[in-house]
C-alpha cells in the first residue's frame, strides 16, 4: 500500500503539540509535524474509546483527536464534512 506524507509546520500543529506536552515527541528541528493522511472510514478503534478526546485550538482549526490518557495525538479531522480526511 502506498502513502502519501507531509509536514506541516503551521502554529495550530505545534500548539497541538505543546497542549498535549508531546512537543520533543511530535515536532522536527524545524517544528514541523508528520502527517499521513487517511480516509476515516480506514480508521477504526478496537479498544480504547473511553479514552479518546477531541479539541479546537482556534474558531477555523482543525478537530485534533488524542488519547487523553497518555496525551498522544491520534488524527486531525475537518470541522464539518465537506471533505473526509483524517491526518
Amino acid at each position: 500500500m502506498a502513502l502519501m506524507r507531509a509536514t506541516c509546520y503551521c502554529k495550530d500543529c505545534q500548539s497541538f503539540a505543546y497542549f498535549l506536552g508531546k512537543e520533543k515527541e511530535t515536532l522536527n528541528e524545524l517544528g514541523g509535524t508528520d502527517i499521513v493522511p487517511a480516509s476515516p472510514r480506514c480508521v477504526t478503534f478496537k479498544q480504547g474509546q473511553a479514552s479518546l478526546a477531541c479539541l479546537q485550538l482556534s474558531p477555523k482549526g482543525l478537530l485534533r483527536w488524542y488519547a487523553k490518557c497518555r496525551n498522544t495525538p491520534i488524527g486531525n479531522t475537518w470541522r464539518n464534512n465537506k471533505l473526509s480526511y483524517v491526518g
